[in-house]
């Protein structure tokens, strides 16, 4: 029903109808008739979990890329035909945060929590994602990662190569029991799991043996 909407240009329109003033208390149509960043991020999350990459890319992620490119400031909001809404607030920071979510937590799949670390792209197979302090170097049969944080995470890396058998090391300084070497093993499905340390002085390197 939201792709087929009217104002599917707009990343992503809040409402299949429209609420005009006599809908609405006082006549105040607000963000009836508009697009938000945060219901792109929703969409977003929703095109992942159901593996409808052509949508993410082509229809929420790939217009929104473009306006941040072509202004770098945006509007708080879009229009129905995915334009930015210059009668909004200038210079909003929600349209491109989500931009960076975008790229970050579900195009590349990296998503930090306070006891687990996944890592899961979304599209590339192959990729280097090296922004502040989060470094990523991630194909099937290979990864190095290095993190904020201290401690020991829970992680999971997928897609990787299946049913296939991977050396685990952490390196530096930084990594909370010393330095180590263990080994760990993906399923059918290409999904391996581990326990290691997170840290900036603590660099993790996965190899399928």
């Amino acid at each position: 029903r939201v792709d087929a909407g009217r104002c599917r240009a707009g990343v992503t329109f809040v409402s299949e109808d429209y609420y005009g003033p006599n809908d609405t208390a006082h006549g105040n149509i607000g963000d009836s008739w508009c697009a938000m960043g945060r219901i792109a991020w929703f969409d977003a999350l929703a095109r992942k979990r159901y593996g409808d990459l052509k949508t993410f890319e082509d229809v929420i992620l790939a217009p929104l890329q473009r306006l941040l490119l072509s202004t770098v400031w945006m509007h708080e909001r879009l229009t129905c035909d995915g334009t930015q809404m210059l009668n909004r607030t200038a210079m909003y920071f929600e349209y491109p945060s989500t931009v960076a979510m975008l790229l970050r937590q579900v195009k590349y799949g990296i998503d930090l929590g306070y006891s687990t670390v996944t890592i899961t792209p979304f599209g590339p197979e192959t990729f280097a994602y090296h922004l502040g302090n989060v470094d990523v170097d991630f194909s099937p049969k290979s990864a190095t990662i290095t993190l904020p944080g201290t401690g020991e995470r829970a992680f999971t890396l997928s897609p990787m190569a299946p049913n296939a058998n991977f050396s685990v090391t952490e390196q530096g300084a930084g990594c909370a029991k010393g330095e180590r070497n263990g080994t760990a093993a993906s399923d059918a499905g290409g999904t391996l799991q581990f326990s290691a340390s997170v840290g900036r002085l603590c660099t993790l390197t996965v190899l399928a043996l």
